[in-house]
């Protein structure tokens, strides 16, 4: 076994020494230049459209005793399963109310509370 080992190291170093595979591969690439000019550029045809929008921003403040799952779900950061619990917890007196919707603490609120009201437009 042992034999075996060192007749391997030996070929390892010969063919190093020699020029062989080893000290190839150790070079660093040469930098290829002018193969980028040639690349012809993707014509504006082949970019696909994307797929879905996001839903439009409500224009006024969302009644969230009113509101349905499409209304609440058009409110920025506003989660499904939030949205669903919203529908649920129903009536609301006053926006506060909504801390006790599962996922809505009073930072949350403050961020929703531009696009949410208890009032009837």
């Amino acid at each position: 076994m042992v034999q075996g080992v060192i007749f391997a190291v030996l070929i390892i170093v010969g063919l190093y020494f020699s020029g062989g595979i080893l000290k190839k591969s150790l070079k660093e690439p040469e930098p290829v230049f002018g193969e980028l000019d040639s690349i012809p550029p993707i014509p504006s045809e082949a970019i696909p459209e994307p797929e879905e929008e996001a839903p439009p921003k409500p224009l006024s403040p969302v009644n969230v005793n009113e509101a349905s799952l499409e209304e609440l779900r058009r409110i920025p950061d506003m989660r499904e399963n939030v949205a669903l619990a919203i529908i649920r917890m129903r009536p609301y007196e006053k926006l506060e109310d909504l801390t006790r919707v599962p996922g809505i603490k009073e930072k949350r609120l403050e961020l929703l509370r531009p696009y949410l009201t208890t009032k009837a437009p």
